[in-house]
């Protein structure tokens, strides 16, 4: 997964159906949580569960806060 994938998502033309859209789809629902709660979301995974930070850490690190950066610029 790329970071211009997730920039060129469109919520409202995916598919359900398909893995991958779920996928993007999660990750887009994601960048809208840390834009709009960026405090609130790094306390979050600040106290998460040790196991599901090593899952979604890399996707932030690599897709997330790149989005957010681009947004904001």
């Amino acid at each position: 997964m790329k970071h211009q994938e997730l920039l060129d998502f469109e919520p409202a033309q995916m598919d359900t159906e398909e893995p991958y859209s779920a996928r993007l789809m999660s990750l887009f629902a994601l960048v809208g949580f840390m834009k709009s709660f960026p405090s609130l979301a790094r306390k979050y995974y600040q106290n998460c569960d040790r196991q599901l930070l090593e899952i979604v850490l890399p996707y932030i690190k690599t897709l997330v806060s790149p989005a957010i950066l681009d947004n904001e610029i």
